[in-house]
């Protein structure tokens, strides 16, 4: 999946605060509507976001909530 463009700086936020250690291995994140108001991104283009991070191995999605995946060893 490409980055989508439309949520770059969604995914930059993000992707900055976990490897920062702001947001710890299993924290949940806010809300897709509140992340959706902070960046001033539509519900769709903001799940697009989260779901580019989540196939990355970055967040895990259980039960409809979006948390910090741990990282994996190589």
């Amino acid at each position: 999946m490409k980055k989508p463009q439309k949520a770059a700086a969604l995914i930059d936020y993000i992707s900055m605060q976990v490897a920062a250690g702001l947001y710890p291995v299993g924290s949940r994140l806010p809300s897709v509507r509140r992340l959706a108001m902070k960046f001033a991104l539509s519900y769709g283009t903001t799940r697009r976001g989260i779901g580019f991070l989540v196939e990355k191995g970055v967040l895990l999605s259980t039960d409809g909530k979006f948390c910090v995946a741990p990282i994996e060893a190589d």
